[in-house]
Parts: structure tokens; C-alpha cells; sequence
């Protein structure tokens, strides 16, 4: 029999049999997430490097999962970080951007007609 597979999409193969009949056979566990070729071998390099010599269907999604959430948790944190440094540059450039005016000093003499303010005091 010959069996192929799309190694975008592991989550089902087909099987060529007699006649070139071919059937489309999907996993098992159905609520199992689709995983691409790539994703299984790195799982399988994991657990090898991990030492786990006994590897079934449930480690081997569950190493799966596990650097999905790796993987996220990193975009996230790239992203985050990513993000405030483009925010901080913008807030620096706006700064040197600004144009600086002299500081204004008022003289006495603007002051001179204006009627003194009346005080409270409180006691």
C-alpha cells in the first residue's frame, strides 16, 4: 500500500489501494489538533532529548502543546517589547522635534494698572 500525506497536515493521510482506490483515514481521537511534519519532528527531538525512550500519541501532542505555548508566549513578550520601545522612540523624537521658545518674563510695568487682589484670611 502506498501512503501519502500532506506535511502541512498531518492530521489525516491517504492510503492508495487496489485499483487506485484511495481512502482518506484521519486520526484516531478526533479532538486531536491538526499538526504539521515539522511540528512532529520537533517534538520527536525533544522527547529524544529529553531521554524519554518509550514515546506514544498523547506525549507527543502534549510536547506539541507545550511549544505552541512557548512559541506564543514568546510572540507575545516580542511583541510587548516590540511595541514599548517603538512607543519610547516616538516620545524621544517628539521631544527633540519641539521647538524651544525663549522664556517670557514679564517687566513691572505690565503689572502697574492691575488693581490689587482681594485677600481671605482665615483663621
Amino acid at each position: 500500500m502506498r501512503v501519502r500525506y500532506d506535511p502541512r497536515d498531518l492530521s489525516r493521510v491517504q492510503v492508495e489501494g487496489a485499483e487506485n482506490f484511495v481512502e482518506t483515514v484521519h486520526f484516531a481521537d478526533l479532538r486531536r489538533p491538526r499538526i504539521t511534519l515539522g511540528e512532529h519532528r520537533l517534538a520527536m527531538a525533544a522527547l529524544q532529548a529529553r531521554g524519554v525512550q518509550a514515546v506514544n500519541e498523547d506525549l507527543i501532542f502534549s510536547t506539541i502543546a507545550e511549544q505552541r505555548r512557548l512559541l506564543a508566549d514568546a510572540v507575545e513578550k516580542t511583541r510587548t517589547v516590540r511595541r514599548t520601545a517603538e512607543r519610547n522612540e516616538r516620545a524621544l523624537s517628539a521631544g527633540r522635534d519641539r521647538i524651544t521658545l525663549p522664556e517670557y518674563e514679564p517687566t513691572p510695568e505690565v503689572f502697574d494698572d492691575l488693581p490689587p487682589l482681594s485677600v481671605e484670611e482665615w483663621s
